[in-house]
């Protein structure tokens, strides 16, 4: 079983460069990006901030919405960030979900089948791309940027996504939202635990038609809301009028997690041994909380 790893992502204007410092000192191994339009920070300057600030942490894209660049582009911006970063940087992308934000950007909105073939096609060009990107000059002066492929990530809930992944990551970002059938694009429901017994099943079946090991994969889960709290009852009636979600299915679900350090802990550990999750990440709000709990699982490894 790999050891924990755990990161924090930085959705708002905060001070990207103090922040990635405490993250550093708080014990997180990785900072992290979406890529959202409207009032969101850039991922590749603030990262490469962050770079400039910190020495071991890593700096990630938790997603890149691949449909929104163009290859070369962001082959580019990703040989840049791994350079001035000094090979700290990782990439994940996904396939996008927001429409409002495609068409706030005059992107065409495709269907969710070539918004996946568009990430397909990327990873699959990505070494050449990332060369094309680095250049090759012959001297000193005119020398390329070292094309470092970087350890790859994809966010994955869907079947396709999923096998996506098992054949082209390193990593498994296993997403716990999902679209609401019927409802507008951009309304989400959390899955249950047992909905994601489900998905790993079927990501272990997919691994053994890959001919990879399920745990050669390193496999990540966002945590939506941590809270640490001696009433764990009542934080998550609270917390179920908030994601308008029954609070017994956030008692359980992997994506969830509410109470004291030590049960937060213990569900993590549980999480590790029933899904193969071993990569904790969470949103800015729970950082703190989540930073609480680091010391707790780094000494159950020791």
């Amino acid at each position: 079983m790999r050891p924990f790893r755990f990161g924090t992502n930085l959705r708002s204007v905060d001070d990207a460069a103090s922040f990635a410092r405490w993250a550093e000192d708080a014990g997180f191994d990785a900072l992290l990006l979406p890529d959202h339009l409207g009032v969101r920070l850039s991922p590749f300057a603030t990262l490469a901030a962050a770079a400039a600030a910190t020495e071991r942490l890593a700096l990630g894209t938790y997603v890149l919405n691949v449909p929104f660049w163009n290859p070369a582009m962001l082959a580019r911006e990703i040989v840049t960030l791994d350079a001035l970063s000094g090979g700290r940087f990782e990439l994940g992308v996904g396939a996008g979900h927001m429409r409002s934000e495609f068409e706030l950007a005059g992107i065409p909105w495709e269907p969710f089948d070539v918004r996946c073939a568009r990430v397909e096609a990327f990873l699959a060009d990505l070494d050449g791309l990332l060369a094309q990107a680095a250049g090759s000059g012959d001297d000193d002066a005119e020398r390329g940027l070292r094309a470092r492929r970087p350890s790859v990530l994809v966010g994955a809930s869907s079947d396709r996504l999923l096998r996506l992944a098992v054949r082209r990551a390193d990593v498994v970002a296993h997403a716990g939202l999902r679209q609401v059938r019927g409802a507008k694009l951009g309304t989400f429901r959390m899955l249950s635990a047992e909905e994601y017994d489900e998905r790993i099943a079927f990501t272990r079946a997919e691994a053994t038609a890959a001919d990879r090991a399920f745990d050669d994969l390193e496999h990540a889960v966002l945590l939506q809301h941590v809270k640490v709290t001696d009433d764990r009852q009542a934080a998550l009636t609270r917390l179920a009028d908030d994601f308008e979600t029954p609070a017994e299915l956030l008692a359980t679900t992997p994506f969830v997690a509410v109470g004291s350090e030590q049960q937060i802990a213990d569900q993590l550990l549980a999480a590790r041994e029933r899904y193969g999750f071993t990569y904790v990440t969470t949103h800015r709000p729970s950082a703190e909380a989540l930073a609480k709990v680091i010391p707790l699982l780094r000494g159950a490894e020791a």
